[in-house]
């Protein structure tokens, strides 16, 4: 008769145990026992659709893999704030579109069938923005160090922290998002520090400590790809190099990411 409810506290036990592992894993504790039980609530919630998908992965009805990791405890709501790239905030559009037509001529020219920046340089180590809605500040160095590398043959990382903490009166709003045109606007009138210089803490709190003496990358200009067309996307890389996006990560399934193929929306 007790064989039910045995199988039930094993099974709390390992959960217990296993929110225990996660916490000691990624450094993080909580103010009170109370919340500490929300948060291994919402964790449990994460695990049991991570392991739903892993299963439906292993036999052929997920395109890709989940695995938990140190977001793990945030609620959706939290995650979004995360989401850092503000579609509609306010644009000075100084840059213009480049024709797709031209694209396609240049890509043509190449007969290019793949490309991989990574292993031609272009492309620094992986970075994490934290607890920070900063992706804006990333994919705005990320594409600008892939042309300096073009360029002079150096790869060299750029300051995100720099973007969060000086370009406000552009437009961007720090760990709470920002459009990439508007970035660049600020990098064609300051330039960039080296993240060595000018080192990210994935805070928006901090005053700015810009150096114009210390500035490793500047820009004259940006251009925006046509919208909705993946082709001109594809030319843009091929012959380019690293393009600035967006992409629309609202899903827990992005946030879970480990491997295999999954379908999101560029924007």
């Amino acid at each position: 008769m007790w064989g039910p409810l045995q199988v039930a506290a094993d099974s709390e036990e390992e959960a217990a145990s296993e929110w225990g592992m996660w916490k000691n894993l990624h450094g993080i504790s909580y103010d009170d026992e109370s919340d500490d039980l929300q948060r291994q609530i919402i964790w449990e919630t994460n695990m049991q659709m991570i392991e739903k998908n892993n299963d439906n992965f292993r036999f052929g009805l997920s395109t890709f893999s989940m695995a938990m990791n140190k977001y793990g405890d945030l609620t959706k709501m939290e995650y979004k704030r995360l989401l850092g790239a503000t579609i509609n905030a306010p644009i000075n559009r100084r840059g213009k579109t480049v024709s797709a037509q031209t694209l396609r001529a240049n890509a043509n020219r190449l007969g290019l069938t793949n490309v991989d920046y990574r292993a031609q340089g272009y492309v620094t180590e992986i970075k994490d923005q934290g607890y920070c809605g900063s992706c804006w500040a990333f994919s705005t160095t990320g594409a600008i160090e892939g042309q300096m590398f073009k360029k002079t043959g150096r790869l060299v990382s750029l300051s995100e922290q720099q973007l969060v903490d000086c370009s406000r009166s552009y437009g961007t709003y720090g760990c709470s998002g920002a459009w990439m045109a508007n970035a660049y606007d600020y990098v064609i009138h300051r330039g960039l520090e080296s993240s060595d210089t000018y080192p990210y803490t994935s805070v928006d709190t901090q005053p700015c400590f810009y150096d114009r003496s210390l500035v490793a990358a500047r820009i004259s200009d940006y251009r925006f790809i046509p919208a909705g067309d993946e082709q001109a996307l594809g030319d843009a890389v091929a012959t380019i190099g690293p393009i600035t996006v967006a992409i629309d990560a609202d899903h827990p399934s992005f946030l879970f990411y480990s491997s295999g193929k999954i379908s999101l929306l560029l924007i």
